[in-house]
């Protein structure tokens, strides 16, 4: 268990990669909040399961959209410059959905700001792995921190459901976005001033390297 234990602070002794792995948790958690908190929070507000699934199925689809286009920004202008504007309008649509929410707006209008909020969610797991990839590049504790990247992931889809649920079902259901847009937005600010950590953005008109898809 020591040796194990020992391998594991090595990658924690690089400077700055415990501050962007923390940042990265906080602003990661909220990734297993929002599917689950919008079901909760649309049939216990209106009692239209159909819709709330439909609902979440919308935000998950609008963020498999957002993420290759804001990765794409990400890789041209560097994390420090999309983390704030991204994070911004995740935060407005969550906001505008929450008030719609409240006011009993009706059910089509829920769509417009779940679709921004998932579009504008940045991949949050593929900036902390590239901060990873660049302090630790051509070293064997590489491996190691992926290791701890996905043992992030599996803490976060533990506790976010959890979260969702405790906060729609004991207290006001709206509060499941409150929490996740917070959550986002301090990972975000703590995120963004680790420039030291951070990968240098590709230059405009440098050679793009052939399609992952393809």
């Amino acid at each position: 268990l020591g040796t194990v234990l020992d391998t594991y602070r090595a990658v924690f002794r690089v400077p700055g990669s415990a501050a962007f792995c923390a940042a990265g948790f906080v602003m990661r958690l909220p990734y297993a909040i929002y599917p689950v908190g919008l079901v909760l929070i649309v049939s216990a507000q209106t009692g239209r399961y159909t819709f709330a699934g439909a609902l979440a199925g919308i935000y998950v689809a609008a963020n498999g959209v957002g993420n290759p286009v804001l990765a794409r920004l990400v890789d041209r202008l560097g994390q420090h410059r999309v983390l704030l504007p991204a994070t911004a309008a995740h935060v407005l649509g969550l906001l505008v959905l929450g008030v719609l929410i409240k006011t009993d707006s009706p059910l089509w209008t829920y769509i417009p700001p779940t679709m921004l909020a998932g579009f504008a969610f940045l991949a949050v797991g593929s900036l902390t792995r590239t901060r990873w990839s660049y302090v630790l590049a051509g070293r064997p504790e590489l491996s190691t921190a992926y290791s701890v990247e996905s043992t992030i992931d599996e803490v976060v889809f533990t506790l976010g459901p959890l979260i969702a649920t405790v906060l729609a079902t004991q207290a006001d259901p709206v509060l499941v976005l409150v929490v996740g847009g917070a959550l986002v937005a301090a990972g975000a600010l703590l995120l963004r001033p680790q420039r030291a950590t951070e990968p240098p953005a590709h230059e405009t008109g440098a050679p793009r390297a052939a399609s992952a898809l393809l």
